[in-house]
């Protein structure tokens, strides 16, 4: 069983949010969009919740058809989704235990059942003894738990969360990351959550979805995606990255071999014909230096930021950008090597390179468990 989004579309006026996107999301997994500002990613989010109406398209969550085109539309509160808000919306007249038992209410659940299924996610979210506090009485952490136990409470299958991480501080984050992914996969929930953060998404996620101007450009898995990007903004979205030119020079093996500033590099990427220019991915990991005397890539140093385990240091090397990591304050001029083995390239100027949409009729990107 899935979500299943075929061809949903919503404009306002002439600029489109969603354009033609389709997307199958697995059951009992954790998926992840990402994208940049006024790409798509919340307004693809509310119309899976209801909260957005779309102008075409169809959602379907199991047999059960949330919207249709303008010919069928179920409200949010038949869904039977829950929502995690970027500001956690929690009301602030309501304790932590009746913010959680409001939706039980709503739904006429019995007053016993309605107790114990809050002491159930008192427990579940760490938040034993905090019944009766009002939310200005809570840390961020404790109103984040809070929020997600009261999405929790009616036991939906399908969970959203729009940034719902984005206010906190950058410890209590990592650990409510590895803690919520926890919490679904051991209640075997479907989520969905948007994110900027490209640690976020890695962390947390099995599939990661990226959307550029209304459109979903790329799905795979956190590695794949970050290993093997399928386009430039894939590439950059995913964390730090140099792109550099190249051009095909010949074939070894499974590998295509490409000029890059010079050296000749194989890597383990799709077949390209000789003379085709291509768009190398490097990220900082692929990067190293050593004491070697084999020929490397001879980097003038412009920029350090010390990181605590080791030195971010962007350079500049035939022209182009290089940004790497050492575990000692950088010389002047660093020679850099590169692991072919963690290159990727594909060929530039295509929609691969450009992050562009694919052709009509390869919009369907399906996301396999």
């Amino acid at each position: 069983m899935s979500l299943t989004i075929s061809g949903a579309t919503k404009r306002y006026g002439d600029v489109y949010a969603l354009n033609n996107v389709s997307l199958t999301l697995e059951e009992g997994q954790v998926h992840a969009i990402v994208g940049p500002s006024g790409s798509g990613k919340t307004s693809l989010l509310q119309a899976i919740c209801g909260l957005e109406r779309l102008d075409d398209g169809v959602i379907r969550w199991h047999n059960v058809e949330f919207q249709r085109g303008q010919s069928h539309y179920l409200p949010p509160e038949r869904r039977e989704i829950g929502m995690v808000f970027q500001d956690f919306a929690l009301f602030p007249h309501l304790t932590v235990g009746q913010n959680i038992a409001f939706g039980l209410g709503v739904r006429k659940w019995p007053a016993s059942r309605v107790k114990q299924r809050v002491e159930e996610l008192l427990t579940l979210l760490h938040l034993e003894g905090l019944h009766d506090r009002f939310p200005h009485e809570l840390s961020g952490g404790q109103k984040q738990r809070t929020a997600v136990a009261r999405a929790l409470a009616p036991d939906p299958r399908l969970v959203l969360l729009d940034e719902s991480l984005s206010s906190l501080d950058a410890a209590l984050r990592r650990t409510l990351q590895h803690e919520l992914r926890d919490l679904f996969k051991s209640l075997n929930l479907t989520a969905i959550l948007v994110t900027h953060d490209p640690t976020e998404a890695l962390v947390m996620a099995d599939n990661i979805a990226v959307m550029n101007q209304g459109h979903v450009i790329s799905v795979d898995s956190p590695q794949t995606l970050y290993e093997r990007p399928q386009s430039a903004i894939a590439a950059e979205l995913m964390g730090m990255v140099s792109l550099w030119p190249g051009v095909v020079v010949g074939t070894h093996r499974d590998q295509v071999v490409v000029d890059l500033g010079g050296h000749h590099m194989a890597i383990r990427c799709p077949a390209m014909a000789p003379g085709t220019p291509v768009t190398t991915v490097i990220r900082p990991s692929s990067c190293y230096v050593s004491a070697s005397q084999e020929p490397g890539f001879e980097v003038t140093v412009e920029q350090v930021r010390y990181l605590g385990d080791y030195f971010l240091v962007t350079g500049r090397a035939g022209g182009e950008t290089l940004y790497f990591y050492l575990n000692r304050p950088p010389k002047d001029i660093e020679t850099v090597h590169f692991d072919a083995e963690r290159l990727w390239c594909y060929p530039t100027g295509g929609a691969e390179s450009q992050g562009r949409r694919a052709p009509e009729g390869e919009q369907s990107l399906i996301v396999a468990p």
